[in-house]
This record gives structure tokens, C-alpha cells and sequence, in this order.
């Protein structure tokens, strides 16, 4: 960036938000609690190693996001999201 520094954000498997994220600030600029609620879904179990999200579909969905489920922790749809993982595996948290 022009006269400025890059911060790089490391992923985060869970899906909770990067350490140093300033949540009342992304509350009082997007106007949205989304985040908060987001972290509070439990994982859904899916039968398989990838899953296909779209949000929900409909008009509230998003484009279809195929996602592999082969961390030992929950894998995170970068759309919504939403927290899935392989049935049996050890990634219950």
C-alpha cells in the first residue's frame, strides 16, 4: 500500500473473529451484531468430506460455496459463515 503498512490476518478455523477486531466498531459502522451471532452457531454435521453451502438459498442465499471438510476443526464458509463438519470426526468444538 501507498505510504502506509500491510496487516495480514491469520485465518481463523473456527470462524471467530481475528484477535485486535475492534466489534464494537464493526457493530456501529455495518450497524449488524452478525458477527456475535455467527460465532454462537454450533457446527452443523454433514455425512461426507465436502459440503455445499449456499447460505440458505433463495434470495437471502449466496452463490454456492464448496467446502472440504478435512481440518480436525470446523470449516468455515466464507460467505456466511456457517461453521460444518464431517460426522464422526474429531472436530467438535
Amino acid at each position: 500500500s501507498v505510504g502506509g503498512s500491510r496487516r495480514f490476518l491469520q485465518h481463523q478455523p473456527l470462524g471467530i473473529a481475528p484477535e485486535g477486531t475492534d466489534r464494537q466498531g464493526v457493530r456501529s459502522k455495518w450497524h449488524s451484531d452478525a458477527m456475535d451471532m455467527i460465532e454462537q452457531v454450533r457446527p452443523i454435521e454433514v455425512g461426507g468430506r465436502v459440503v455445499a453451502c449456499d447460505g440458505g438459498g433463495g434470495p437471502l442465499g449466496h452463490p454456492i460455496e464448496f467446502i472440504r471438510l478435512d481440518s480436525p476443526y470446523p470449516s468455515v464458509c466464507k460467505y456466511c459463515g456457517l461453521k460444518y463438519v464431517s460426522r464422526g470426526s474429531s472436530g467438535h468444538h
